[in-house]
Formats: structure tokens, sequence, C-alpha cells
């Protein structure tokens, strides 16, 4: 994970050290939003439950404007998730690293629509028994590392506030058992954020 972060790093340092002339424009921003997500649970066998998954992010944003009405931007954000199962709650923290290309249409300082889509790294952190679960009385690790899909939409308000709605695709994952028993489960999630530009 320590070369993810300096790769992504790496990356936004050559993209905003690029000229002027290449028409560029490179803004900073603060996002944050709102997860609401349906952990879904199967065991094989005769096990099936449902965990609500719900949470929080915020942190920096950098947005590189391309020419016609292409932007790419990057964010290393705080995640907060909390998982409830009946009367059981656990939380966990992520560092989430959501890379998207956007295509905005509309009048860029005043109204516009835009799509974007992209990848999503997400690194726990603390310590390895932070990523133990209970789910009726059964025990699973999960991963503590995951990469996903991003595609979302939404709206910016002159070239500065953008509200935008973003569906997380995990797919179907399998984690170890700590009850020597196999589970099936689904991380897909929808997200609502804010961000401002500056």
């Amino acid at each position: 994970m320590k070369k993810l972060y300096f790769f992504v790093l790496l990356f936004f340092s050559l993209l905003y050290t690029l000229p002027s002339k290449a028409q560029l424009s490179v803004k900073h921003g603060i996002s944050g939003g709102l997860i609401m997500k349906e952990l879904e649970i199967e065991k094989i066998g005769s096990f099936d439950s449902e965990i609500s998954r719900q949470g929080w992010f915020a942190g920096p944003t950098l947005e590189i404007g391309l020419p016609l009405g292409i932007k790419v931007d990057g964010s290393v954000l705080y995640t907060h998730h909390e998982l409830e199962c009946g009367s059981e709650k656990v939380g966990k923290n992520y560092i989430t690293i959501p890379l998207n290309l956007k295509l905005c249409i509309g009048l860029p300082k005043m109204l516009a629509f835009y799509l974007s889509g992209g990848f999503q790294f997400d690194n726990q952190l603390g310590e390895d028994d932070k990523s133990l679960i209970s789910v009726n009385g059964e025990i699973f690790r999960c991963n503590k590392d995951n990469r996903s899909w991003n595609v979302g939409a939404g709206l910016r308000l002159l070239n500065r506030l953008q509200l935008g709605i973003t569906y997380n695709i995990l797919g179907k994952e399998k984690d170890e058992d700590l009850s020597d028993n196999n589970f099936d489960y689904r991380k897909n999630s929808w997200r609502v954020g804010l961000t401002m530009l500056f």
C-alpha cells in the first residue's frame, strides 16, 4: 500500500508541474459526504444475513481541468464505516483514494452537469483485530485492502461547488472465516458528496 501512496503522489505532482501552455487548470478543494450501504452476506450452507453499513468521508481534493470539458480528479479521504447487525456495532476507518475522469456538459462558469468514472483504493487503518466482524456469533476477517470502481453524476455551480452521487462497485468477495465457514458478500455502496474547489 505504501507503493500505491507513492505513485499517487508522484502522479499528481507531475500533473501539477505541467506548463501552463498545456491549457490545464489546477484547483484544490475539500470533499465530504455520506455513505449508504447494505452489506449482504451469504454463508455457503444455511446462513443468510444483511448488515447495515453507513458512514462518512472527508479530505482534500485535487482537480486537473483539460480541454473539451474533461477533468481528472483525485482525493485522499479519511473514511469511517459503521457496521450494524442486530445489536452488534463495529466501526472501521480507512484511507480512501478515488481517481476519476469527469466529463462536464453545460456552462462551466454558471451551471454544468457531469458524468464520472474511475478507480478507488481503500486501505483499512488500525490493528489487525479491527478487521474482524461478528455476525450472529460467527467471526470472520474483512479484507483490509479493497480495489473498486466508481460511476457517478452530479451538478457543478459556478465552477466551484460540486454536488454529486456515486455508486461504488466492489462486487462479490470472499473473506477468511475464522469459524471454518465460507462467506460471500457484496459491498457496493451509494455515496453522496459535496466538494468545494478554490
